[in-house]
């Protein structure tokens, strides 16, 4: 068929987009504001995205590049720069917020450009390329609400740097992608250049203080890559490094699991207990993540198989609400749930799962598996970093979530399974030092022979620990 070669270069007007400054204050941080495009890239059925640094126009860009097929014809791409417009199903029962603001793209933009200055390119099969320019913050300074499609092709226009960008993002095999979306980012922040910097690769250590973009995604899209799909990070697409996926309890057992019927869906609920910090050293690199601590454990709530965390990149720590409360403390009256030691207060509504006096090194691990179907129930906000456990139709997963940790809490119920070095742990968090200057003092007294084999008993016995301490 005889390739249409007639330039395109259609300037339309949009709606009035949301303000930049809105966009850039939306809630986000760099971590989140970047797991938007991808989110989109799954959604249009890509099963290969890449992020990497490049140059358009001669200076430094961020492109985000899937092979989705989900492409928007030439004549609609110019909605995506109106407010609230997606093609997602949005305004359901279920859901009647989420989407409500479009695609998550304006936002993801306005935290990594000073701008809010984009180029979106995309192909559909057996088509040209197109390319769409949008400029947040000129658009809102010119109250000129106009947005440009232009078609692109070697023998249009061959210095159109759309084409380079395009042609620099091959598939697995090294073809050119016949189909997908490209979006490309100008005008980086400073902020976003040393967060991209020192963060587009795949190091599974530096998910600890998030420094890691590799390790972020592997954890958040663990479940994903699992079934197939290709996530890729680097400085440049030459030295792009594959995203593995994250899991410090992956292909254990967990010791406690439930289904619960919401509605007309299922949601599955697994509990683990973390392995110890020795264990932990015995782990593949690219399997164990973060340490083995409270940012360990906590709640893991996937929806649709994405991991959601809180706004800091944390796991959640959902509030429960009235019903589950009030069925709590009535357990403890009526003796269903063990015996009441204390003074419930029934004036107390801030309950979380994870109550502040549950143990800051508890491997009590919760995860929750629920459909986007069920973000009314959930109180899933708008950009999914908040989700509770408050409303009545979830009162009984509240209940049983509250009760887990409480079972398994290792330093607080003498029926949990527990180690000496998780209640030497325990007891010494905090006083190492005082510990180190204790023991000191008390190898000091001893003659040398007596003094070799203290050595050696207290070398054997840092070393189950999972520490060496000379």
């Amino acid at each position: 068929m005889f390739e249409d070669l007639t330039p395109l270069n259609e300037i339309r007007s949009v709606e009035p987009t949301v303000s930049f400054t809105r966009n850039q204050n939306s809630g986000h941080t760099l971590n989140s504001a970047l797991l938007e495009p991808i989110d989109n890239s799954f959604d249009s059925g890509a099963t290969q995205i890449s992020i990497y640094l490049s140059t358009y126009n001669g200076k430094k860009v961020l492109v985000v590049a899937d092979n989705g097929k989900k492409a928007l014809s030439p004549t609609i791409m110019h909605m995506m720069a109106s407010e609230g417009w997606t093609t997602k199903k949005v305004s359901t029962i279920a859901s009647p917020n989420l989407g409500k603001n479009g695609s998550g793209w304006k936002n993801f933009v306005s935290k990594f450009s000073t701008t809010g200055h984009s180029t979106v390119i995309m192909k559909c099969e057996d088509e040209c390329i197109h390319a769409m320019e949008y400029n947040q913050s000129n658009m809102k300074a010119m109250d000129d609400w106009n947005v440009s499609v232009r078609k692109c092709h070697s023998r249009i226009n061959p210095d159109d740097p759309a084409l380079s960008i395009w042609k620099e993002a091959v598939d697995e095999n090294g073809n050119f992608m016949s189909h997908g979306t490209i979006v490309v980012v100008h005008n980086l922040k400073d902020e976003a250049s040393s967060f991209l910097k020192n963060g587009l690769n795949f190091t599974p250590s530096g998910l600890k203080n998030q420094t890691s973009v590799g390790a972020q995604l592997g954890e958040v899209f663990q479940k994903r890559i699992e079934k197939g799909a290709s996530i890729k990070v680097g400085q440049t697409y030459a030295t792009l490094q594959v995203v593995k996926p994250l899991c410090p309890v992956l292909r254990q057992t967990p010791v406690q699991s439930k289904v619960f019927r919401v509605g007309n869906e299922d949601v599955a609920i697994n509990v683990f207990l973390l392995p110890e910090r020795s264990e932990c050293k015995l782990l593949p690199k690219d399997v164990y993540t973060r340490p083995v601590n409270n940012q360990n454990s906590g709640v893991y709530f996937y929806r649709d198989g994405r991991l959601h965390l809180d706004s800091k990149s944390r796991p959640m720590h959902p509030a429960i609400g009235n019903k589950a409360i009030e069925a709590y403390i009535d357990g403890y009256a009526n003796g269903t749930i063990g015996k009441r030691k204390t003074t419930i207060s029934r004036d107390s509504r801030s309950w979380v799962v994870f109550a502040d006096s549950h143990g800051r090194a508890s491997r009590v691990r919760i995860t929750i598996e629920v459909s986007s179907n069920l973000d009314k129930d959930f109180n899933v906000n708008q950009i999914k970093t908040e989700i509770d456990l408050t409303n009545d139709s979830v009162a009984d997963i509240a209940l049983w979530c509250y009760q887990m940790p409480k079972e398994y809490d290792q330093y607080r119920n003498t029926n949990a399974s527990y180690t000496c070095v998780d209640k030497w742990r325990s007891l010494t968090k905090g006083y190492r030092n005082d510990v180190l200057k204790a023991r000191k003092q008390v190898l000091s007294t001893l003659r040398p022979e007596e003094l070799k084999i203290a050595k050696l008993v207290l070398s054997k016995f840092t070393q189950s620990l999972g520490e060496v301490v000379e």
